[in-house]
């Protein structure tokens, strides 16, 4: 059974099946999940390898005290400014929150 686990974890399913779990809730209720969700740090940082500018990106990160760091900080800031968008939606909307 804990192999099976492993396997599952190791291809990626529980990361689908989240996935597939928010997109049915926030079809219930779109308030009640995150706007955003955050990358894990080790998959962020081979995605943005995949290009020069990324490469570069990382480079500069890790020189400036780690990408981990930083990487929080960006997504924290993003998370931020998407809520707050959400918040000027509903007030445009409906005059008020």
């Amino acid at each position: 059974m804990k192999e099976d686990f492993d396997l599952y974890e190791r291809s990626g399913l529980n990361r689908e099946y989240l996935t597939l779990l928010q997109a049915e809730q926030f079809q219930v209720n779109p308030d009640s999940v995150t706007p955003t969700v955050s990358m894990d740090a080790c998959e962020c940082r081979n995605s943005l390898c995949s290009s020069e500018a990324g490469r570069k990106l990382v480079s500069d990160w890790d020189s400036l005290g780690g990408f981990k760091a930083h990487l929080m900080n960006v997504q924290r800031d993003v998370a931020d400014m998407v809520r707050s968008l959400g918040s000027n939606r509903a007030v445009g909307v409906h005059g008020t929150l």
